[in-house]
């Protein structure tokens, strides 16, 4: 399954911002920089937003709480965002999930998007 949104033309045109106002979001990053840099842009455009370490934890929050996005590294110790991506959509079928990565690497890109990647 695969989720696909398109990015709104420039006649609909709305603000990133109130876009995102109500939007639930999950980051999973091994890096406490990173997870803290993306919390507090999200939280400034409006977000609920809550992070994590590792997989597990990740896990556990995805079956207690409902998000809208998940925004999760590619390559966590011990699991990888392919798994975090499989996970979080068998438990929420419905979640966008994004996943991070600061190498380039198009058989993951292909992969992930073939495993239900939200793409723009």
């Amino acid at each position: 399954m695969s989720t696909v949104r398109s990015v709104p033309g420039e006649s609909s045109h709305i603000s990133m911002k109130s876009a995102l106002r109500s939007a639930r979001i999950l980051i999973v990053d091994d890096e406490a920089i990173v997870r803290d840099i993306l919390k507090r842009r999200l939280i400034d455009l409006g977000c609920a937003c809550e992070s994590c370490d590792n997989f597990r934890d990740a896990r556990d929050l995805l079956a207690k709480r409902r998000y809208d996005l998940l925004l999760a590294d590619v390559s966590l110790p011990g699991e990888s965002g392919r798994t975090i991506l499989k996970e979080a959509l068998r438990i929420c079928p419905n979640i966008a999930v994004i996943l991070l990565t600061s190498v380039v690497d198009i058989e993951t890109a292909v992969d992930s998007l073939k495993d239900g990647a939200t793409t723009t």
